[in-house]
C-alpha cells in the first residue's frame, strides 16, 4: 500500500512530519515524542483546522528478514505495519507514529498542503528539521495523463531518488515521467535587543549591542569579509565562521 511505503520511506530518513493527500483524504505522521515536546507544532496543526480529530497510533516494524534484493532492500520496504493485535512490539526494531486523518474539499487541502510545505519546519525549528509531502490528483478523462504525482521534501531531507520514487508506486523509474526543481530556503539574521554583558559578548561585540535596524543593515553589507553573494562572520576563534547567503 502506498501509505506503508511513504511511512517507510520517512522513518528509514529520519524524517520528522509525513503528509500526503489523496483527493479528499489528508494524513499527517509524527512520532509522538516529536508531538508531545513540541507545542508550537501542536498550534499549528490546530490553527491549521483540518485535522480536528484525535490521532491513532499506529505501531511499525523494521523489516529484517526475507528477500532484500530490488525494492525490498530499500527504504520503501524497510519498514511495515505491525498488526494490533495485543502482542508487545519487538525490542529495538519497532516504533510508533501518530497518524492524523481527515477528509475535506479538494481547494481547502490544496491550500493545506501549500500551507505545510512553506511554514511547517519554521513552526518550531528546534524540533522540526526535516519533512515530506505529497499530493495526488485524479486529471479526468480528457488528460494526457490520469494522475499528477507532486511531491516535496524540505530541510535536512534529500531529494527522493528517481529509484524510491518507483518503489513509491511499486514500479520501475523508466514507467515514470518527472522532474525535479530546487528551491534555497530563506535565511533570517535574527538582532537580540535583550541587554548583553560585553563581557560575554567575545569577538563580536558589536553584533549584541542594541542599535538602529538601519545601522544593522548596514553593518552586515559594508562587512570586510564579504565574499561573492555571502557575507562572512567571526564566531570566535575556535568556532567555524558563520556565512549567510545574499540574494543575487
Amino acid at each position: 500500500h502506498f501509505e506503508c511505503r511513504i511511512v517507510s520511506y520517512a522513518l528509514e530518513n529520519h524524517i520528522d512530519v509525513a503528509v500526503y493527500c489523496s483527493g479528499s483524504s489528508m494524513h499527517m505522521f509524527v512520532a509522538p515524542a516529536v508531538w508531545g515536546e513540541s507545542a508550537k507544532l501542536q498550534q499549528f496543526v490546530v490553527s491549521a483546522g483540518i485535522f480536528k480529530d484525535a490521532p491513532v497510533a499506529v505501531d511499525y516494524v523494521e523489516v529484517r528478514s526475507g528477500n532484500k534484493r530490488g525494492r525490498r532492500g530499500r527504504a520503501c520496504a524497510a519498514w511495515t505495519e505491525y498488526p494490533s493485535n495485543g502482542d508487545p512490539l519487538p525490542d529495538g526494531c519497532a516504533t510508533s507514529l501518530l497518524r492524523f486523518s481527515s477528509r475535506q474539499k479538494k481547494a481547502k487541502a490544496k491550500d493545506f498542503k501549500k500551507l505545510f510545505d512553506k511554514h511547517i519546519l519554521d513552526a518550531d525549528p528546534d524540533a522540526l528539521r526535516s519533512f515530506i509531502s505529497c499530493t495526488m490528483a485524479d486529471m479526468g478523462k480528457k488528460a494526457n495523463r490520469k494522475v499528477q504525482f507532486t511531491l516535496t521534501t524540505g530541510g535536512n531531507c534529500g531529494e527522493v531518488s528517481g529509484i524510491d520514487l518507483g518503489d513509491l508506486f511499486s514500479a520501475t523509474s523508466t514507467d515514470l515521467s518527472y522532474t525535479a526543481t530546487t528551491q534555497q530556503a530563506p535565511q533570517t539574521v535574527k538582532f537580540y535587543t535583550s541587554e548583553i554583558e560585553l563581557a560575554d559578548l567575545g569577538q563580536c561585540p558589536l553584533l549584541g549591542r542594541d542599535i538602529p535596524e538601519g545601522a544593522k543593515v548596514m553593518q552586515v553589507l559594508a562587512s570586510e569579509r564579504r565574499r561573492d553573494n555571502f557575507v562572512r562572520f567571526d564566531n570566535g576563534e575556535d568556532n567555524a565562521p558563520i556565512d549567510v547567503s545574499l540574494p543575487r
